[in-house]
């Protein structure tokens, strides 16, 4: 088992150096206020600390990127920031919040025609749905 510490540790690392790389580039993108690239940023810090396992963070920086994100218009943005909330609620295990986000993702793809995502979030609700009682 060394090998499959020593490769879990590598991950951790490599996970961490992504997030202070991002950390610095949301810095920057703060400064020269680019509010897009600062909610993708957020967006992809958010996917990095779910990988960790830290739901709180990544729930945080999923939030912060929807917020900005339905500020400047972006509406493929928004869609990616609820369903990865979503998600985030369905691995705390909180289905019905879940559903909830899932569903106004898809709304929203419905609304303005964006199905690029609308597989995979149909699929998401559907297995949510499943799981419950």
């Amino acid at each position: 088992y060394p090998l499959r510490r020593q490769r879990q540790m590598c991950i951790r690392d490599s996970m961490n150096d992504a997030l202070s790389y991002y950390k610095e580039s949301l810095e920057i993108f703060r400064e020269i206020e680019d509010r897009k690239q600062e909610a993708c940023t957020l967006g992809n810090m958010g996917v990095v600390s779910a990988g960790m396992g830290h739901t709180d963070e990544a729930l945080e920086h999923f939030m912060s990127a929807l917020d900005i994100h339905k500020k400047i218009g972006d509406r493929g943005g928004t869609v990616i920031d609820l369903t990865n909330v979503g998600l985030i609620h369905k691995i705390r295990g909180d289905m019905l919040t879940a559903l909830k986000y899932l569903k106004w993702a898809l709304n929203e793809c419905e609304m303005y025609n964006l199905t690029k995502h609308k597989k995979t979030i149909t699929r998401a609700i559907r297995n949510i749905e499943e799981e419950l009682p």
